[in-house]
């Protein structure tokens, strides 16, 4: 069940304060657009009104949860020149989590399990890409083979920080002896980070085909730092013990950036705050980045991937060893998620959002685990920045996290795992005081990240 907490809990997407340096030269007054969406679950039950509650054994007692997650992503275009314009994105994601259940596993007389866990984090973003005329190649399609016109980029800068922090505590009954376990963790971010490209970089065809691929690939030079990392700490029947790593790194300063993308068809996506609905038909856009350590989230907001590889080589590096077993081990991790994401792209405005429904269909197999999607699409501008400012204001709560989220679910899962090994170890050795390692620079409560500077206009 604790996969039903997990995954549910780490969800969604998106914006940062919009940044005060003007755009020069413009040659018109800038054009916006947003994207967003939201998603909650609360279920609470008891005996018979749960899942399997009338079981003869490993009856539930009691399940509760409360989800919530909301996302925005704001989009500021300028024309820079004629062949030149400059997009600035502003994203924010927040999202919050608890949950609560207790498992008979006797009938006669009841011996309770009991499970609770909460997370709450957000994240915030901002960064600035030129883009400019380009082309790509097609490798398949109904339109290969060929090199079409497509978006293609110069340069970028962005700059964003995230954070999850939680606790977990779980009773187990074993025997006369009941087993305690009580966790919290936090791990996050920052970065920033610029690009640009010797010439410009090819992302999607200006006009694609269902079914169209197609490749690009270019050089680069980059300049920029982050810090990542994690802190645990706990006790299991009252032994303590605590974990940290913090660990700050340099971008990569050239490479080749590949980018591979996929026309998936068309999507009409809905814009509800509106009567009636608007409606906007897309290509659903699969991008993969390869080669270099960037990629690009809602289209065109490109950062270094590096930020959350960091968190999973501090994983990696403080694994714990039980007595006489082998190392807490996290074998096939892997940062793909990061790297990928399927975007919303329209003749016109161009990218529109990203879709991120897919990854919440089915939160877990477990029974009365909730399925959840995030039913995001086009609104109004001044909704969506009135959605930010709940977003980026400190009484939101928790810290911050990424879209990413296939990682932000493994960094989580593997973060309680390997306290639970580390707790568990320490558990059977003589006690003695813990061990704690101060992380340098914490972000459990990452302010909203300063806006990076626009990259030189015209400049490559």
């Amino acid at each position: 069940m604790l996969c039903a907490v997990l995954v549910p809990a780490v969800a969604a997407a998106a914006p940062s304060s919009a940044p005060s340096a003007a755009v020069a030269p413009a040659s018109g007054s800038p054009y916006q657009w947003a994207f967003g969406g939201s998603l909650s679950s609360v279920y609470s039950c008891t005996g018979a009104a749960c899942p399997n509650g009338t079981s003869t054994t490993d009856e539930v007692t009691s399940l509760s949860w409360n989800i919530g997650a909301s996302w925005v992503v704001i989009y500021t275009e300028t024309n820079v020149s004629l062949t030149q314009t400059e997009l600035e994105l502003e994203t924010g994601v927040s999202v919050s989590a608890s949950f609560s259940e207790a498992i008979c596993e006797t009938t006669s007389p009841c011996v309770a399990e009991t499970l609770s866990f909460s997370v709450s984090g957000h994240e915030l973003s901002a960064g600035y890409t030129n883009v400019t005329p380009g082309t790509v190649t097609l490798t398949a399609g109904p339109d290969y083979p060929g090199s079409p016109a497509a978006v293609a980029v110069l340069n970028a800068a962005s700059h964003e920080a995230f954070n999850i922090s939680g606790n977990i505590a779980l009773k187990v009954p074993e025997g006369p002896v009941t087993e305690t376990i009580n966790e919290n963790f936090d791990l996050g971010g920052s970065e920033s980070a610029q690009i640009a490209f010797s010439s410009p970089l090819g992302i999607v065809p200006t006009d694609p085909s269902v079914g169209d691929n197609w490749t690009a690939s270019e050089p680069f030079t980059a300049s920029g730092h982050y810090i990542s990392g994690y802190s645990l700490s706990g006790d299991i029947n009252g032994t303590s013990a605590s974990a940290s790593h913090w660990a700050p790194g340099t971008v990569a300063a050239s490479g080749t950036l590949e980018v591979n993308g996929t026309d998936n068809g068309t999507r009409v996506l809905y814009d509800n705050y509106t009567s009636p609905a608007k409606t906007i038909t897309v290509q659903e856009i699969y991008l993969t980045f390869s080669g270099g350590n960037f990629t690009a989230s809602d289209g065109l907001l490109f950062s270094s991937s590096d930020v959350y590889s960091t968190i999973f080589s501090g994983l990696s590096g403080d694994e714990p060893a039980g007595p006489g077993g082998p190392a807490v081990a996290a074998p096939g991790l892997s940062l793909g998620g990061t790297n990928a994401e399927s975007t919303f792209y329209a003749a016109g405005p161009g990218f529109v959002g990203a879709n991120v429904a897919g990854n919440l269909s089915s939160a877990a197999s477990a029974p009365g685990a909730p399925s959840l999607a995030l039913n995001a699409g086009p609104e109004p501008v001044s909704v969506a920045q009135t959605q930010y400012s709940a977003i980026a204001s400190p009484s939101s709560g928790g810290g911050g996290f990424p879209l990413l989220l296939v990682a932000g679910i493994v960094v989580a899962a593997v973060v309680v795992v390997a306290l639970v090994m580390l707790l568990r170890g320490r558990s059977k050795r003589p006690a003695g005081p813990s061990s704690t390692m101060p992380p340098p620079g914490a972000v459990s409560a990452p302010m909203p990240p300063s806006p990076p500077a626009p990259p030189q206009q015209g400049a490559p």
